[in-house]
């Protein structure tokens, strides 16, 4: 499965260019005044401006498995990394053979670089923009996550992520290339004290070669 696009919202159009532009290195794609898109390998990172309640998301991008010390050591000059405890800022999830850390963009949206040891993509270039591969991960919160997942895995054939037990608290569904993180509503958001809440979100997939668009609500 690949994430081919998310579409989030935002309060402030100038400073999330901002941002992005500093801390991650990318230019917008398409810039309006009501609209930035980012491309990241094969995914699109859309924000729209909104003037509603304030929105926060979690998403992640792949990363070369690697170069997970490169990327720390790159984004450490331009941002601060969230820690897992005192003075440690990676997680290793063991279980899914992946190393990541997580910081904060303009909006309070949590930010995840991972490096998914099964993937086989190692690089010998420095890390460096181009290093940011593709979105692989986006959060959704809802109220029942058993019924909510098994509804995707019916209608849409979406896989429960290997090795993983579903729960009503929190559930992956996917593979290595691109999951959907299925949390409970008010959870808090790893590793932050954070809640998930639902917030508008457009998620495109390319899920066994097809096109599959899916439309959340707040």
């Amino acid at each position: 499965m690949k994430i081919i696009e998310i579409q989030l919202l935002t309060k402030n159009i100038a400073a999330t260019e901002s941002f992005y532009r500093h801390a991650l290195a990318v230019v917008p794609d398409v810039k309006t005044e009501t609209q930035l898109v980012f491309l990241f390998g094969h995914s699109k990172l859309i924000f729209t401006k909104t003037y509603a309640a304030h929105p926060q998301y979690h998403f992640a991008f792949n990363i070369p498995c690697n170069q997970i010390q490169q990327a720390k050591g790159w984004m450490q000059q331009k941002v601060e990394l969230l820690p897992i405890s005192p003075g440690v800022v990676l997680t290793d999830f063991s279980s899914w053979n992946a190393k990541s850390f997580y910081f904060y963009d303009n909006n309070g949206n949590i930010l995840e670089f991972i490096a998914r040891f099964d993937l086989l993509n190692a690089t010998d270039t420095l890390f460096n923009e181009h290093s940011i591969l593709s979105i692989s991960e986006i959060g959704i919160a809802t109220d029942d996550v058993l019924a909510f997942t098994r509804s995707l895995a019916q209608t849409h054939g979406i896989a429960y992520f290997r090795n993983f037990e579903p729960t009503q608290e929190f559930t992956a569904m996917g593979d290595d290339n691109a999951l959907l993180i299925v949390v409970n509503t008010h959870r808090k958001w790893y590793p932050t004290a954070i809640p998930a809440i639902a917030n508008p979100a457009k998620v495109i997939l390319d899920h066994l070669g097809q096109l599959l668009v899916l439309e959340f609500a707040a």
